[in-house]
């Protein structure tokens, strides 16, 4: 097989080295805990990964060097864990708007040009949907700002009543309804002509 890819690999470590590769995963998650904290001021939506959180070792040294100031910049002063934002809706806004489904957001945010997934979590928990932003190098601050303002729009466009976005409410009890809609008779159907392709 090529050897490219180790090559470049190879490069990555000796130009980066640690430090290089420790300030890109930082940074990951500095912009990670961004979007986390803009997702729940919004209070539309619940964020269930902890690494916007003060880790209690953060909160003994924030309140130790109070009058110094908590350093918001340091990983070690949070929860552990990756660059990965996993959040749904808070069980506020799905009491109020019963009728708008998560899986619209990630529908809304796919025209837009994000790839940001919807899925039903493990057996036993599968009444539970999530979506999920995985932060990336190539992710940066600017691009984190744009996302968050396409998730406002996305969210407020399907509270909305009036708007578009929120006809998908109206796609949802017609794909559930089992009437003639769109059914054609038996024997309507025109024959086979014999070739690969069937006529419609």
């Amino acid at each position: 097989r090529p050897a490219a890819p180790i090559i470049a690999q190879y490069f990555n470590f000796v130009h980066l080295g640690f430090e290089g590769y420790r300030s890109v995963a930082n940074d990951d998650l500095k912009n990670a805990r961004l979007l986390s904290r803009a997702l729940e001021k919004s209070s539309w939506y619940t964020v269930l990964s902890d690494i916007h959180r003060p880790s209690a070792n953060g909160l003994l040294q924030k309140s130790a060097q109070a009058t110094i100031g908590f350093n918001e910049e340091n990983a070690e002063n949070y929860e552990e864990g990756l660059p990965v934002v996993a959040f749904r809706f808070s069980d506020n806004f799905q009491e109020k708007y019963p009728e708008i489904e998560q899986k619209w957001i990630q529908t809304l945010l796919r025209a837009k040009g994000w790839i940001v997934p919807n899925y039903e979590l493990a057996p036993d928990l599968e009444h539970v949907q999530i979506l999920r932003v995985v932060v990336r190098e190539h992710m940066t601050e600017g691009l984190v700002d744009n996302l968050i303002s396409d998730i406002v729009e996305v969210t407020e466009s399907l509270i909305d009543n009036a708007s578009s976005s929120h006809a998908l409410n109206l796609l949802g009890h017609h794909s559930n309804t089992r009437g003639s809609v769109g059914k054609m008779d038996d024997g309507s159907a025109s024959q086979s002509s014999g070739t690969y392709s069937k006529q419609c």
